[in-house]
């Protein structure tokens, strides 16, 4: 490698690195290379292999932050879509599912239960297809982190019913993404 072209590279890197907020120390440890070594590399006194460059390239890509996440409305309507979406496919009435009371667990109510399947069904595909974390899924929907847990624990749990229900999801997503 030339001179003008390793140091062009380097400082294509270190400009990226910046502009991404990494530190050297997170990129080289993400990277598997000595901080010295990056550092003798951005000098110009190191020439470093192939296989080390696409290191720091990967590197750099996955500790890029993440984009912010939609505002709290924009998941509260995903999830109101999404939820919708699935009583569509289980033949429930919306009515039922958006004026249903979750404050209070009414597990002998089969209404309720039902309700409460198709806002839990929702709340996981919400997450899975806006790529959001539970904290934002809660905060948009007004309830405890708790409660996003353990409603995408209980669809987890479910999912090891031989596929049908992955294959609700799958539907349910497509539909949501207008495929």
């Amino acid at each position: 490698m030339r001179d003008g072209n390793r140091s062009a590279l380097a400082e294509a890197l270190e400009k990226r690195r910046i502009a991404r907020g990494i530190r050297r120390e997170e990129l080289c440890v993400a990277a598997r290379l000595s901080l010295r070594g990056y550092t003798f590399f951005l000098a110009g006194t190191y020439t470093p292999r192939q296989a080390t460059l696409e290191r720091l390239d990967a590197a750099l890509d996955e500790l890029a932050p993440r984009a912010s996440p939609p505002a709290p409305k924009i998941i509260a309507l995903f999830h109101a879509n999404a939820m919708a979406a699935i009583a569509a496919e289980r033949h429930v009435a919306i009515g039922v599912v958006m004026t249903a009371d979750f404050s209070r667990q009414r597990p002998r109510n089969r209404k309720w239960l039902q309700a409460a399947r198709i806002r839990g069904l929702a709340m996981y595909i919400t997450v899975a297809e806006l790529g959001i974390g539970q904290a934002e899924l809660a905060r948009a929907l007004g309830i405890s982190k708790t409660a996003v847990a353990k409603a995408l624990t209980q669809i987890e749990e479910a999912r090891e019913d031989g596929g049908r229900l992955d294959r609700l999801i799958e539907r349910v997503a497509i539909r949501l993404k207008g495929k």
